[in-house]
């Protein structure tokens, strides 16, 4: 059996794309805790602004462990022209 620094934390990794996928941002990796840790809340602020065109986001994980998305919430704000 691994030690606790042997673990590794699995992560939540968002990245966005500004031009309907053709390229992607560098990955943020948001930790979810480790083996046995439930009910784990991630937050993350500061994506950017997006062009006109919109900005796609995609939501996925490190490791292959159990996972939901309960609740996502957005604040937008529409910048002076």
């Amino acid at each position: 059996m691994a030690n606790a620094s042997q673990v590794r934390t699995p992560a939540v990794l968002v990245r966005y794309s500004d031009d309907g996928g053709a390229s992607w941002s560098a990955a943020r990796a948001l930790p979810i805790g480790v083996q046995g840790a439930t009910r784990t809340r991630i937050k993350t602020l500061r994506l950017g602004v997006s062009g006109a065109q919109g900005r796609t986001y995609e939501i996925s994980c490190s490791a292959a462990v159990m996972r939901a998305v309960l609740e996502l919430a957005v604040d937008i704000e529409k910048l002076p022209a």
